[in-house]
């Protein structure tokens, strides 16, 4: 094949799924960098550009998306089939080739001119910088050697893209359980969001606002954790793993870290039983009496707490010298180590 015998316009490249890499559309560059006045402004068209309906299907949507282009011979549409390769670059021109995609399915046929085929690039990629597609082919399939068209062509956000800018806000009628948003990794150890702020007093990664709660946390499993605050984990210069502001905690549910121990009857000591000490040596027990002892006129202190082996564990609240009389009140704090 002579080289420059084929003359490759692009209609319109249009993608099928707008997940991370969000919903491009695709024009043919004129041999200068992108500006920001659109195509119109720098005496670009695009004619016949529109997406292909296509059938859709169940479970997670594929990477996949539509291409569609013209081909030309000679001035004149051809017809017939082509192998064609679509490189990713981070540069109009020169820079670096990130992946290479071919045609699928592969040859691509060609009817009229006119083509679609479908491209797969990893989504990675697509962090917000302009990204450029290289494409080489050679028709008929399987004959002679690739050309390789010039210039590159531009990859530009369509509108719905545009959701996923910084300052992005996603509205919609979400109801409990089912959020407006709604992510879910369905690896193992994987994560569902993750979220950085780099610097700054105020440079919060989660801000989370709400007439009930700005932010819930469930732990679905016996090992789960509802929400998890980390430090630096340096013994030289910790930081604040949790740091609670102009507020105090409240806790709820049937199982609590904190609540209120009445003594059962008139005993030494009693059991402070609860599932987050029972069979737990290890947990921090926190005492403090909430009423005054029957006939005493300050608040009873002379008490502590003892861990217990038998029967399979716990701790017990004790009276330093006689009896915890019944109906006696103890708040509770435990805090379970790791």
């Amino acid at each position: 094949m002579n080289r420059g015998s084929f003359w490759f316009g692009l209609m319109a490249g249009v993608l099928a799924v707008a997940l991370a890499v969000g919903l491009f559309s695709l024009v043919q560059a004129q041999g200068e960098p992108p500006d920001e006045r659109g195509p119109a402004a720098r005496g670009l068209t695009i004619e016949g550009a529109s997406a292909v309906p296509q059938a859709g299907g169940s479970g997670p949507m594929a990477l996949a998306f539509n291409f569609q282009g013209q081909v030309k011979k000679n001035g004149l549409p051809y017809t017939g089939t082509c192998d064609m390769e679509f490189g990713l670059y981070d540069s109009f021109s020169g820079g670096t080739l990130l992946e290479t995609a071919t045609d699928l399915p592969e040859p691509t046929a060609v009817n009229k001119g006119l083509f679609a085929t479908n491209l797969s690039f990893a989504t990675n990629h697509f962090t917000g910088d302009y990204r450029y597609i290289e494409i080489r082919l050679r028709c008929p399939a399987g004959s002679g050697t690739y050309e390789t068209l010039a210039p590159r062509t531009v990859l530009y956000p369509a509108p719905y893209a545009l959701g996923l800018r910084a300052g992005t806000r996603v509205i919609g009628p979400g109801v409990m359980g089912s959020g407006v948003l709604y992510l879910e990794s369905i690896t193992t150890n994987g994560d569902g969001l993750d979220v950085k702020a780099v610097t700054g007093s105020y440079a919060w990664a989660i801000y989370g606002e709400g007439s009930a709660a700005g932010v819930v946390g469930y732990g679905t499993t016996s090992t789960g954790i509802g929400v998890l605050a980390k430090g630096n984990n340096s013994v030289s210069t910790p930081n604040t793993a949790l740091y609670v502001y102009g507020g105090g905690i409240t806790v709820s549910g049937s199982v609590k870290p904190a609540f209120v121990l009445t003594v059962p009857s008139t005993a030494s000591c009693a059991k402070i039983d609860s599932p987050l000490a029972n069979g737990n040596p290890n947990a921090l027990i926190f005492v403090t009496p909430t009423a005054i002892e029957p006939g005493a006129i300050v608040p009873y202190v002379d008490v502590h707490v003892h861990y217990w082996t038998e029967d399979g564990g716990g701790w017990y609240l004790c009276r330093n010298s006689g009896n915890l009389a019944a109906g006696m009140k103890f708040n509770i704090l435990i805090i379970q180590t790791q």
